[in-house]
């Protein structure tokens, strides 16, 4: 099934938690198909032909075809519309109905000999001609997965050996491809690498959670098919974009940060100062606490009329009037602060090692760079293979430190120690990462080696637990939506 080695001259993967699975290349792909075919016709005693038409039909899921067919065989063979299957074992005489002498095409109503015309089991006849044009045309539009009989409400299926025989061998040839295709993106055990120009793809058991890595060198979720973003969930990781490209970010911004004027209602920032402010637009000039006019305002830094009515609102404690509402939407508009500036600060975080993942292509080649000239000058290839070592695991710790943020943001404030030994595993990992970058921009790195592959192993160790705490559930954030905090206020 095409396993490999993935960790061959990357030792450093060695102490990484990456679940098993496989790689197949394109040609592995159609092997892993027939075999499953194969298998289907072994075990159901029907023709290879059938058997991809059946287990297409259940969308490759095996276990689920063969329940079903032990349970209820003709039932399953009825449904997938391949009547006439059973007690044909490896033959395809059961595919066809016995046309003799001459017919009439049911689509052309031209008569048409025997052996110019083909009918399935249902005996609905049809010329060569005719039968090449309307498989060419499902084919063409991606109908692989079941191709029906071309009679008006028949549901037997075309099989693939009749195919093969009435369509053009490079129209045959895209029949296969689209069946290979159907095998990888209806199959829940397979998927295709999302690299760019990769053709490959992967197969594991596990669906939930797995993270792989192609033989192209990409790693990503299986779950989601985005890049490996542990220690974030995946729906968390969803969450975190929305809330970063959203416009709504923007309201809240303005809602903790401005007040519409009493008069014009245009929005007004105050960005420090005392609590006189005077519109641009209108020139109305009024209190920020309070919002009445400023005239007989006597303290430029406090409101008396809003000390007073919050005075008054906590002695009525729960009556509802004007004054009240005053300081409820103060509560809220602080609240909604608090909630921002809590945000930005992960966010600010989060875009620092961003930018520094995206830059992981940069890094590998300035090493590759720094070994060839090592090489040229005094060094062999083994004793400069740490530079890219070093490279990969700096690169990788820059993903897991970006990711690192957007899952501390979802992390309750109040969740004590567990927190505080996430935020601990992270600036270590942090730290590190610093101290492996700025080594490997040493001008004499050769006699640095022994440090350099230290802070390496070292890294790389950070890494991995910042990512075992999280996997064995030192920190749970599955309760905790910080965009509540916003929503609930």
């Amino acid at each position: 099934m095409g396993d490999y080695d993935f960790h061959e001259d990357h030792s450093h993967d060695s102490h990484d938690h990456i679940s098993d699975f496989s790689c197949l290349s394109p040609e592995e792909i159609i092997q892993a198909q027939k075999k499953a075919i194969s298998e289907v016709s072994e075990l159901l005693h029907i023709t290879a032909s059938n058997a991809s038409n059946l287990i297409r039909h259940y969308q490759w899921k095996t276990e689920k075809l063969l329940a079903a067919y032990f349970d209820n065989p003709d039932k399953v063979i009825k449904e997938a519309g391949i009547i006439g299957a059973t007690g044909h074992t490896h033959n395809d005489e059961g595919h066809r109905a016995q046309l003799s002498g001459v017919g009439e095409c049911l689509i052309c109503c031209d008569d048409v000999d025997a052996t110019e015309s083909c009918a399935l089991t249902c005996e609905h006849r049809f010329c060569h001609s005719c039968w090449s044009s309307y498989l060419s045309l499902k084919i063409k539009e991606g109908e692989v997965l079941r191709i029906n009989c071309p009679s008006t409400n028949c549901r037997i299926t075309v099989p693939d050996d009749v195919i093969k025989e009435l369509v053009p061998q490079d129209i045959y040839d895209k029949y296969l491809r689209f069946v290979t295709k159907s095998f990888v993106e209806d199959n829940d055990h397979v998927t295709w690498c999302p690299a760019a120009g990769c053709g490959n793809a992967i197969t594991a058991d596990q669906l939930h959670g797995l993270v792989v890595q192609c033989t192209c060198g990409y790693r990503f979720c299986f779950s989601c098919h985005d890049e490996d973003h542990r220690p974030v969930a995946c729906d968390q990781l969803a969450q975190w974009r929305r809330k970063c490209s959203d416009e709504s970010e923007t309201s809240h911004w303005l809602g903790a940060n401005t007040k519409d004027c009493p008069k014009c209602q245009v929005a007004v920032e105050k960005n420090g100062g005392c609590m006189h402010m005077t519109c641009r637009q209108c020139g109305y000039e009024w209190c920020w606490l309070c919002l009445k006019i400023w005239k007989g305002h006597a303290d430029y830094y406090s409101c008396s009329r809003f000390e007073k009515a919050s005075k008054k609102a906590e002695e009525k404690k729960g009556k509802k009037g004007k004054k009240a509402k005053l300081q409820a939407l103060e509560e809220e508009r602080e609240q909604k602060r608090k909630a921002l500036e809590r945000y930005l600060n992960y966010y600010q975080k989060y875009l620092e090692f961003d930018a520094s993942a995206k830059k992981a292509p940069e890094l590998l080649d300035k090493a590759r760079q720094k070994m060839d000239t090592l090489q040229s000058e005094q060094a062999t290839l083994a004793e400069v293979k740490f530079i890219e070592k070093a490279a990969r695991v700096l690169s990788e710790c820059h993903v897991a430190l970006r990711n690192s943020y957007i899952y501390s943001y979802y992390i309750e404030d109040d969740a004590g120690s567990e927190k505080q030994l996430f935020l601990f595993l992270q600036s270590e990992l942090e730290k590190t990462a610093g101290t492996l970058a700025t080594s490997l921009d040493a001008a004499n790195i050769l006699k640095r080696r022994t440090e350099v592959v230290d802070m390496t192993v070292l890294a790389q160790t950070k890494k991995d637990n910042l990512l075992k705490a999280v996997e064995h559930g030192v920190v749970d954030t599955t309760e905790y939506d910080a965009d509540m905090l916003i929503e609930h206020h």
